[in-house]
């Protein structure tokens, strides 16, 4: 099953409103074969591209503390993961800038089947 845990909304009282993501996990599918395919929307194009962060135990994954693949080119707006069978994996993607992470992604969660 795949779910996004929507951002926090901002401001108090309405008066200033959080902006949205930039970079959105649009879709996560398959598995069987141990790999799922990834789809993103994302109003940058950076030139360095994606990192796809997962995590089996942090629901917030970052580029300081979790594993993650490169998708090096900043046009892409998909990816094959890889994960094991009944493991729960916990997503972000960030854009690259400098070396590390600059814009991420809200979590979304997968299971492998």
């Amino acid at each position: 099953a795949f779910t996004i845990v929507p951002p926090p909304v901002g401001g108090g009282g309405g008066a200033t409103l959080t902006p949205a993501p930039a970079i959105v996990i649009t879709s996560i599918s398959g598995g069987g074969s141990g790999k799922a395919r990834m789809t993103w929307t994302s109003t940058v194009t950076p030139k360095k591209g994606f990192a796809i962060l997962y995590s089996t135990s942090d629901k917030e994954p970052t580029w300081e503390k979790n594993a993650y693949f490169i998708v090096n080119d900043g046009a892409a707006r998909e990816a094959y993961i890889d994960g094991k069978a009944g493991k729960t994996y916990y997503y972000r993607i960030c854009s690259l800038k400098e070396g590390k992470c600059d814009l991420y992604s809200a979590t979304a969660t997968f299971q492998f089947p």
